[in-house]
């Protein structure tokens, strides 16, 4: 991809291309930035589009602090169409800063320096992909700055700027091209105005490096921790040679002179942690306030409640370091009500000067999460794995955002199996499921009969915690033996027209044995009591009203063993299928005589997977050879060889079985003419 050139009122291009291969292509893209286009401007295989100021969402810069916010030229002043950028913009704290050139020319007047702007935006959206302009700022040689990025100047907007790094960084370009020559001092004196009150929103040290973590850089590897310059050149983090030789030169200028506007400030404001809950219980019952100020100074920090009223202030002399730890209390001692405060945290030099505040919201909380509409599918679980009784699900609703955990506990209170890790969770319908296992020894097995209990836990953002429990019983009484699909095809031919399910008691029980095809239950057939050991239930495929069922379906027999503290189910399968396979072959073949003659087939069936295949071979009527094929995969081109002895008419007869025991309706024939 070609990089932007900014070509003042051109109207013509001329270009040459040396030693390119047959294949290359060249794509060229104009703009006319100015906003005067007519009719007449026309070039044959460019895009035409003219940019024009339009109306878009205005932007209100925030309330000026030290150092002063500099003009910026909001998106809406400079002209962007902000029907070219795609989707919202994405949020980050912001740690450090980045230095760009647009490498766009320097011929511009102060007049065309927002339709660089313009051109930029366009190529980075409808040429180069981006959602957006890649920058959060830009600035032209005569100092104007420019609002990149939507989403809010003050805010940490994730550009796309510096690969691997627009997370947790801010962009800023010089437009024009610095390769070779330092930006005029009009540029830099508006770079280091914008740096020095951006990073001091964001309380960095300019003189500082940042921690920051790679994600897709073409010079340090993905997932690595790098340690940049809290203000860093675009090559510094990729190969490149951005900002141009001309702006790194002036990098060390650069850091020194933005930590020298505006003293006193205020570097790495923290609130940790963002909620407490002063209840004593030693869990997050308070907060740690830090930062560093830049020289000695006084400095206070106050606590306010939801209208500003101050409820808690602490104060020093000559100090460079803070750090202050509230525990909940106001001045008189008292813990203060649950609700959201305001944590401001100032400086002021012994020259009067007043540093910009450190502000962060907190939140108090004394109140434990609770699980509302707490449910449980049931109260006995059978680990068998058959589909019927097998697992439990406890359902339950959030009141609030909280770290969850489930577990399962034995009748002794021992964790025997944790269902879900820690995981942060927002309010609203959860569940958990257990499938009636354990961990023993390292592995996962069937747990023993006996009361169990699914236990959740729940802390929220404050360390409060809350828990909501289930008790389940684990009871193997019933098990059913056959596990595997029964096919079975009962149309009274005789053959299997019986489903049978094998199962075993392990203790005496009272047996229902219901059979349904999805969640509707299609025929219960009560067995009575039933002693310990094996059993086995017929279904000849009727309802309760007799009728056949029809093919196709796969049910399940579900059986229900109850009694003295017996509470246990498990289920079989059987499939209907009341259809008979077909073939799909062709018709004839001529070889010469003892010559293979291959005939290819295959065997279909709807229901079942595998069907058992025949073929017998006839001349004259006379059988010339006949053959078990074997139970074959039904669907699967097949092929079978077979070669004549004499001269003549061969047919070979193909017959099908499927696992139902259902035959083949049509015969299937290939026919040999052997010469």
């Amino acid at each position: 991809m070609a990089e932007l050139l900014w070509v003042k009122r051109g109207r013509s291009l001329d270009y040459r291309i040396v030693a390119a291969p047959a294949s290359a292509k060249l794509d060229i893209s104009f703009i006319n930035t100015a906003g005067d286009a007519t009719g007449t401007d026309r070039v044959v295989g460019a895009l035409r589009t003219v940019v024009a100021a339009i109306s878009g969402v205005p932007l209100v810069p925030a309330a000026s602090a030290a150092p002063a916010m500099p003009k910026i030229m909001t998106r809406r002043e400079w002209g962007a169409n902000e029907r070219w950028r795609d989707g919202e913009p994405d949020y980050a704290l912001v740690k450090m800063a980045f230095v760009h050139h647009t490498v766009s020319g320097n011929n511009y007047t102060r007049q065309g320096g927002a339709g660089v702007v313009r051109a930029v935006y366009w190529y980075h959206t409808q040429s180069a992909g981006f959602r957006d302009i890649g920058y959060n700022f830009l600035i032209d040689k005569y100092g104007q700055i420019y609002e990149g990025r939507y989403g809010g100047i003050r805010e940490g907007v994730i550009g796309a700027q510096t690969l691997g790094f627009n997370t947790s960084s801010t962009g800023v370009a010089l437009v024009g091209t610095f390769s070779s020559v330092s930006p005029p001092p009009a540029m830099l004196g508006s770079l280091r105005a914008l740096l020095a009150w951006k990073l001091d929103v964001h309380h960095i040290n300019p003189l500082s490096k940042a921690k920051m973590l790679c994600r897709a850089s073409d010079r340090f590897r993905a997932g690595t921790t790098v340690w940049l310059p809290a203000i860093s050149a675009h090559r510094t983090a990729c190969y490149t040679a951005c900002p141009g030789n001309g702006m790194y030169a002036r990098m060390a200028w650069l850091r020194k002179a933005v930590t020298a506007r505006g003293l006193p400030k205020i570097y790495a404001f923290s609130v940790s942690p963002a909620a407490l809950s002063p209840t004593g219980d030693g869990v997050r019952d308070t907060v740690s306030v830090r930062y560093t100020i830049s020289e000695a100074a006084s400095w206070t920090v106050v606590v306010s409640d939801a209208v500003g009223m101050p409820v808690r202030s602490f104060g020093g002399q000559g100090a460079t370091a803070v750090k202050v730890v509230w525990d909940g209390r106001d001045d008189q001692g008292a813990v203060v009500p649950d609700g959201t405060y305001v944590i401001t945290g100032s400086a002021q030099a012994p020259s009067g000067r007043k540093a910009s505040p450190g502000v962060q919201a907190v939140v108090v909380d004394t109140v434990s999460p609770e699980f509302e509409q707490l449910r449980q599918s049931s109260a006995v679980v059978n680990p068998l794995g058959t589909g019927a009784g097998d697992r439990v699900a406890v359902s339950y609703v959030l009141n609030e955002p909280c770290s969850v955990r489930a577990v399962v506990r034995s009748a002794t209170g021992e964790t025997v199996r944790e269902l879900t890790g820690m995981s942060s969770l927002h309010q609203g319908p959860r569940s958990v499921t257990w499938d009636g296992k354990i961990v023993s020894d390292g592995r996962t097995v069937s747990a023993p009969e006996g009361m169990y209990t699914i236990v959740v836990l729940a802390s929220d953002a404050a360390g409060n915690t809350g828990s909501a429990s289930a008790e389940v019983r684990v009871d193997r009484t019933v098990r059913v033996t056959g596990t595997q699909p029964i096919y079975f095809s009962p149309n009274g031919d005789g053959q299997q027209d019986i489903a049978t399910v094998p199962f075993t008691l392990l203790r005496a029980a009272d047996v229902v044995a219901t059979v349904k095809l999805g969640s509707t239950a299609v025929r219960s057939m009560p067995m009575g009591r039933l002693e310990a050991g094996a059993h086995s239930l017929d279904w000849d495929g009727t309802r309760a009203d007799g009728t056949v069922v029809s093919s196709g379906g796969l049910y399940t027999v579900v059986f229900e063993a109850t009694g003295d503290a017996i509470e246990s189910r498990a289920a079989g399968r059987v499939i209907v299928d009341r259809r008979g396979p077909y073939f799909k072959l062709g018709a004839g073949v001529t070889v010469r005589r003892s010559t293979t003659a291959r005939m290819y087939y295959a065997v279909y069936d709807q229901r079942s997977p595998r069907a058992h295949v025949t073929v017998v071979v006839r001349r004259s009527g006379v059988v010339a050879k006949r053959q078990n094929l074997g139970c074959l995969r039904t669907g699967t081109r097949l092929r079978f060889s077979y070669a004549p002895p004499k001269a003549g008419v061969y047919v070979a007869t193909f017959t099908a079985v499927d696992l139902a025991g259902n035959r083949q309706q049509t015969p299937a024939y290939w026919r040999v003419n052997s010469r």
